[in-house]
């Protein structure tokens, strides 16, 4: 991924003020990348460890699946909420001084491109660990070469075709899905993962809050749109707060929340045969 955003820092430098636009709009798209991709990829390698070197193989596929379900269920309102309120985030934590609302337009454009990436970037932190805790690093690195050459291919293709600096993005979140896509069906193969039964039911609970959500956002960014005079932090923070809350709703009358419950009763129950 380092690789990758070197590569992109590079057609970017050939584009006016793309560098900008890509540095700020990273900033806030790595932080959820952080709080959830990399936080679930980090506890999960342990775990499957165990379960594996135990021998207990059904019980490792089963928490591989819980680990793809919660983080849909972080990773998905995420998406829609950093889509949704691109500008407004932008908007208010960088435009003053020489930081103009014309930029605020290009970076917030660079943020919501960067978004629809993000559920491919936190899939594959947590679908790498299936490999490393069989001790395979060698599958993930071959991936990983052939998503860098895409991503290069792609790159050159979209700055030929001039598509500035949204093409570098589209350039990196093809590579990333390409990514996801090819470690899923390697893990498939090797059987040592599977689509639980009911994925298709649970995915569906997961989407609806979410998109729940995004329509309440978008109603709140266009009532506050026309108010130049208003207070762009508390704004934002007023629809975070009702994004949040409207989610954690709608998520518990769809039974989505069930699966954050499970997770969690899954660590207490694994911390009490630690002990």
């Amino acid at each position: 991924m380092q690789i990758n955003l070197f590569l992109d820092s590079v057609f970017a430098s050939l584009i006016a003020g793309a560098m900008s636009y890509l540095y700020y709009a990273d900033r806030i798209n790595q932080l959820p990348l952080a709080m959830i991709g990399i936080a679930i990829g980090i506890a999960l390698l342990p775990a499957l460890s165990r379960k594996i070197k135990a021998g207990e193989m059904e019980q490792a596929i089963k928490l591989q699946n819980l680990a793809l379900e919660v983080g849909l269920i972080l990773v998905i309102p995420a998406t829609l909420a950093l889509t949704c309120l691109s500008l407004p985030i932008i908007s208010t934590l960088f435009e003053r001084g020489e930081f103009v609302h014309e930029q605020s337009i290009l970076v917030a454009q660079a943020l919501m491109f960067y978004s629809f990436g993000l559920p491919a970037y936190v899939l594959v932190k947590i679908m790498e660990p299936a490999f490393f805790s069989r001790g395979d690093t060698k599958t993930p690195m071959n991936i990983a070469i052939i998503c860098l050459i895409s991503n290069i291919v792609l790159n050159v293709i979209f700055f030929l075709n001039n598509f500035g600096f949204v093409g570098i993005i589209l350039s990196s979140i093809t590579s990333s899905y390409l990514n996801l896509t090819l470690l899923i069906t390697k893990l498939i193969k090797k059987n040592h993962f599977y689509f639980e039964k009911d994925f298709a039911r649970k995915f569906a609970f997961i989407l609806i809050p979410s998109v729940i959500m995004a329509l309440v956002l978008i109603f709140l960014r266009e009532y506050f749109a026309g108010n130049d005079n208003a207070n762009k932090a508390l704004e934002l923070m007023i629809m975070i707060g009702a994004g949040l809350t409207v989610y954690a709703v709608s998520s518990y009358f769809s039974g989505s929340l069930d699966i954050l419950l499970e997770s969690t009763k899954i660590k207490r129950r694994n911390a009490f045969k630690t002990k």
